[in-house]
């Protein structure tokens, strides 16, 4: 993050040198968020970004986000944007953005980039009975039905998907080499699919983040999150991973008081402390 506004000013000289380049096609301000925000009108940003256009050292201008709908709404109220990168996937349409958010960039011609099609790799296998969904209709690989759902949507331009392995590589230049969106019969499979994970989730937290501060500085939700993501994906080594960077920035779910706060603002009527302590007791070999 800058500190002034002369910073970001120099910043484009600096970029060019270290790219040995003499412009950049896609220029994004980076995960965009309410704060951010904030200071991007306050130092006038777009005004840099559309001098920086002029003189031909940039040719697009968009933003990559990660925040809720209500700030995107704003993002895309802020400047006539040439293209955005959100996160997005089938079993994620409500997080952050969501798919409305997309549906907003569609009505305004905004092409999208997508991250996280695969959500980390989580979508790419599953438990035998989930798995069985998908090849009951055919054998194309777990990891290009959610390729094939996102690239699906007619607003989204370029797809971007991590890969660890040459084989994952092959997989997805085949997956588009001979692109077919999803028709009427595999949608309501994932839809089948998304069912199914959900009603192997733990806790039905929404993520609406009511629950917040908590009184010990428990971050609920985005242990709730873990919690589910284990149930739904048995991923342990993901799960430890995702553990190991959340007990840095929160306290832990088994050092809640039961205070009783949370419970008070949930939405959903969750049993938090309860809930915490369930979920401390059966993830316990993680490592709490």
């Amino acid at each position: 993050m800058f500190e002034t506004r002369k910073e970001v000013e120099e910043l484009i000289d600096k970029q060019l040198e270290t790219l040995q380049t003499d412009y950049i096609d896609m220029y994004l301000l980076h995960a965009m968020n309410k704060d951010r925000l904030q200071k991007a009108k306050e130092w006038n940003v777009i005004e840099i970004l559309e001098k920086w256009k002029q003189e031909g050292k940039i040719r697009y201008i968009g933003f990559s986000f990660h925040d809720n709908y209500e700030t995107f709404k704003e993002m895309l109220d802020f400047y006539d944007w040439d293209f955005c990168q959100i996160q997005l996937n089938y079993l994620d349409t409500e997080f952050q953005q969501g798919i409305q958010g997309y549906y907003d960039c569609e009505k305004r011609n905004i092409p999208v980039v997508i991250m996280e099609p695969i959500k980390g790799g989580k979508l790419a296998k599953f438990n035998g009975k989930i798995e069985k969904i998908f090849k009951d209709y055919s054998d194309a690989s777990i990891a290009s039905w959610a390729l094939r759902w996102v690239g699906s949507l007619p607003g989204v331009k370029v797809i971007l998907s991590g890969m660890n392995e040459l084989e994952q590589m092959v997989e997805n230049v085949k997956t588009f080499s001979d692109f077919k969106p999803l028709n009427e019969k595999e949608t309501k499979i994932i839809e089948e699919v998304k069912k199914a994970l959900h009603e192997i989730k733990a806790v039905g937290c929404t993520n609406c983040k009511y629950c917040l501060p908590c009184t010990v500085d428990i971050n609920i939700p985005a242990y709730f999150a873990l919690y589910n993501n284990f149930r739904m994906f048995n991923n342990v080594e993901a799960s430890k991973y995702e553990l190991k960077h959340l007990k840095n920035k929160s306290a832990l779910p088994n050092e809640c008081i039961e205070c009783g706060n949370c419970v008070e603002a949930c939405p959903q009527k969750i049993d938090i402390p309860n809930e915490l302590k369930r979920m401390s007791k059966e993830l316990d070999f993680l490592a709490f």
